[in-house]
């Protein structure tokens, strides 16, 4: 539409599919073979991300395993753009107790899987939580800058 100029009207609509990219925190990757994309749903600034990975192999990863957006975030001041969507990582003898989320900052082109430890705390998953070779599910919807 062209002739509406409320600030309201949707200005953008987009979908599609990408491949993240995996890497550590400090350095290395990860590699997923063929079960490597993920969809998503842009209306406006709200991306919609689902999909599975299947991790295939470590490539000398440290640190916590970052995992890029299709779309940077938006920025923000009071962290009103914080997300926490939905991941499930099984298989290949990787064990993540409690609860696992897929977390978003503001202004951020990455996000990382976090999970509660028995302790209550929480706890970003890296090298030391993951396998050469495990599977990913992922649902989460933030907002885009």
């Amino acid at each position: 539409v062209t002739s509406n100029t409320d600030a309201n009207t949707l200005d953008d609509y987009e979908e599609g599919t990408y491949v993240p990219t995996m890497t550590g925190s400090t350095s290395g990757s990860l590699s997923a073979a063929s079960v490597n994309t993920l969809s998503y749903t842009k209306v406006g600034r709200l991306v919609t991300v689902t999909g599975k990975i299947t991790v295939t192999a470590d490539n000398s990863l440290n640190g916590t395993i970052r995992w890029t957006l299709p779309f940077t975030a938006a920025a923000q001041s009071q962290k009103e753009f914080d997300v926490a969507g939905t991941v499930m990582i099984r298989s290949g003898g990787t064990e993540i107790p409690n609860n696992q989320i897929f977390n978003i900052g503001g202004g951020g082109t990455n996000g990382y899987i976090m999970f509660l430890e028995d302790t209550g705390n929480s706890e970003n998953v890296g090298h030391a939580q993951s396998d050469a070779s495990f599977d990913v599910w992922f649902g989460y919807t933030y907002c885009a800058a």
